[in-house]
């Protein structure tokens, strides 16, 4: 008996990766050509209110290990060093939740390894993307505090904390 041969529906992911990365990697230039030329910059510290990073010689991680210097010898803050204002907050909900989180969410197909060491790296995404989230909020709060304005107050405001929380409570239901 013959078998009948059926057509395939599958479609390849290798296409669909592609678009998607670079459709990200767009979207990542105009990001930074929105900060960088119609924002003012970047900057760490600044008198400016627009600027969010000052790219400095020195890397992140000597401010990181200063800053925890300071905090164990004093009652420094640890983050107030960087001068955070409101701009850092769409970069940063950008690269965590939408770059990092899509990485994430492609990395069955992406990465060209064992199930295990594909779990592990969507993890590490997973796990930095609400780091990126919470440092996005406090450059908000940092921000409102700094010009005086209430928290909260805007229906972006409230659906940014929905989604951030719910974020949080899917964690447990995934693990």
């Amino acid at each position: 008996m013959a078998s009948k041969s059926r057509p395939s529906y599958q479609v390849s992911v290798l296409p669909v990766t592609v678009f998607a990365h670079l459709i990200v990697i767009a979207v990542t230039i105009l990001v930074f050509v929105w900060l960088l030329h119609f924002l003012e910059g970047l900057a760490f510290k600044s008198n400016i209110k627009a600027k969010i990073f000052n790219v400095v010689p020195m890397p992140i991680t000597y401010y990181l290990l200063d800053c925890f210097y300071t905090a164990l010898r004093s009652d420094v803050q640890c983050f107030d060093f960087f001068g955070i204002v409101l701009q850092v907050h769409p970069f940063l909900m950008f690269i965590g939740f939408v770059l990092v989180v899509g990485e994430a969410i492609m990395a069955y197909k992406t990465v060209p390894a064992k199930k295990e060491v594909q779990k592990v790296f969507h993890l590490t995404l997973h796990f930095i993307a609400p780091i990126c989230g919470i440092l996005g909020i406090y450059a908000v709060f940092k921000f409102h505090h700094e010009v005086g304005n209430p928290d909260m107050y805007t229906l972006h405001s409230w659906l940014g904390m929905s989604t951030i929380c719910l974020f949080g409570l899917q964690v447990p239901s995934s693990i």
